[in-house]
């Protein structure tokens, strides 16, 4: 029987394609909604749910649950800087681009929010892994 740590490593390897395949498919779905006109309405809601009664908050939570999926995609490494440039790029860009997606419209709150959103994952991550004895 093997130790306890290379059997943990064995699950990491195998949970890495379900990992991945998550990051992938909320990034997806993330990328349709922040470009789509209506996005309530395309996923059959006409206002957010319960206490999101406004858009405050909400830009900041998707672009922290994104940065949560891409890092835990790639645990345990450590997260390049290029992941963390490339998700800045991301935000920005997707903000961008509702200029041309009317009635959507470019907020500097949105900025904000999607690059705290991707700090905040970051950070949830970086506590993760010095919490597992991961950190470097």
């Amino acid at each position: 029987m093997g130790s306890p740590l290379r059997a943990n490593r064995r699950f990491v390897r195998t949970l890495g394609p379900l990992r991945l395949g998550a990051c992938v498919a909320y990034w997806s779905l993330l990328t349709v909604l922040l470009l789509t006109p209506d996005p309530l309405g395309w996923i059959g809601r006409s206002r957010l749910p319960g206490r999101l009664t406004s858009v405050v908050g909400v830009h900041f939570l998707l672009f922290g649950g994104l940065a949560v999926l891409v890092f835990a995609a790639r645990w345990p490494r450590p997260v390049a800087p290029g992941w963390l440039l490339g998700l800045l790029a991301y935000a920005l860009a997707t903000e961008t681009l509702q200029w041309w997606v009317p009635p959507r419209t470019v907020q500097w709150s949105d900025y904000l929010e999607n690059v705290l959103g991707i700090a905040a994952g970051w950070c949830l991550y970086r506590i993760a892994q010095w919490r597992l004895g991961l950190a470097g």
